[in-house]
């Protein structure tokens, strides 16, 4: 049900959109003839996830000009023509049940512009979305079939590893040095950000890169410590102090292997919080295998990442939680 090669079209020049404004998935039938025999356009899959979407309409949230990928290790690459749309949050339905709760990202050349929200983008009046175009199930199918590989490795367990556009953000983006100045008027073009947060974010990724640090806080844990309270969906929560979750991290600045994200985790601390979900299991980005978390994390109040620190990546990605660095609130 997929083109061996994207059809005449799908190379055109991608659409202009703007933040906050209204658009509409285009028809799955108009979706298939962008996608190569991966499911995927310029690198980026279209996945099953998504398909439930077509012929819906959403606000655009922010363009994804920039993003964090693993190409081996974990780099800030430049990512073309994509948004994240106001819509709920993959469901690792078709992907083993991954928690990790990745906003879902869209080429501009899957959406179309809504005219019949122009008066209600006015209005700011929100209109309702619905589905008009039901899902061949062979195209589903083969979203479906191109979202997991058996891995056959000589020697090894067998395993079904995914893929997913996490997984292959690498070759969906392109490398791009921080001070390539090019980069921030698009992000300031297209997300407003100010001159005065490029200009901080610069200043001060020019003076870790003098100082030769790499933004981990380091612990002095060789074995780090766990809690257990038990949290559940709805849970009231009390984020420790900075000075007492350091206690809890090691050299690289990670609790059994979770890192914490201090410039962009670190403001959070000492606030109360609500436990919005719970995460058992993720999709490991560089391999595409499916990890149980053999000590589980919460996500507090859908925090996540603002990008500011990380050269504005557009990810939006969950901050994960260890128990052992919050405390019940009363």
């Amino acid at each position: 049900m997929l083109n061996p090669q994207p059809q005449p079209g799908a190379n055109e020049p991608s659409p202009k959109f703007a933040r906050g404004q209204w658009v509409r998935v285009k028809p799955w039938e108009q979706i298939q003839q962008t996608l190569d025999r991966n499911g995927s356009l310029q690198g980026l899959p279209f996945m099953p996830e998504m398909a439930k979407l077509c012929g819906m309409r959403f606000r655009i949230v922010r363009f994804a000009n920039q993003v964090c990928a693993n190409v081996g290790t974990v780099k800030i690459r430049k990512l073309a023509d994509v948004v994240v749309l106001k819509v709920d949050r993959c469901d690792g339905q078709f992907h083993g049940g991954c928690e990790m709760g990745c906003d879902l990202l869209w080429k501009t050349q899957w959406l179309n512009a809504d005219d019949q929200t122009i008066e209600n983008q006015q209005t700011e009046e929100e209109p309702e979305s619905s589905n008009e175009h039901e899902v061949n199930p062979d195209f589903l199918a083969s979203l479906v079939q191109l979202s997991s590989v058996a891995n056959d490795d000589v020697g090894k367990e067998a395993k079904t590893c995914f893929r997913c556009q996490a997984t292959e953000l690498g070759a969906a983006s392109r490398q791009s040095s921080a001070f390539n100045l090019q980069q921030y008027r698009v992000e300031r073009e297209t997300n407003g950000t100010s001159i005065s947060r490029i200009g901080a974010f610069l200043a001060s990724t020019l003076l870790r890169k003098v100082m030769k640090q790499d933004g981990s806080c380091e612990g002095p844990c060789r074995r780090t410590p766990v809690s257990h309270l038990g949290l559940a969906v709805g849970d009231k929560v009390r984020i420790k102090s900075f000075e007492d979750i350091v206690k809890t991290l090691d050299a690289q600045g990670c609790n059994r292997g979770l890192w914490f994200d201090e410039a962009e985790m670190r403001p959070f601390c000492g606030q109360t919080s609500t436990v919005s979900r719970q995460i058992t299991r993720i999709i490991d980005e560089g391999t595409g295998e499916l990890l149980n978390l053999k000590v589980p994390s919460v996500v507090l109040n859908e925090t996540q990442c603002s990008g500011l620190s990380r050269r504005f990546c557009g990810r939006g990605m969950l901050h994960f939680w260890r128990e052992v660095w919050l405390e019940r609130a009363e």
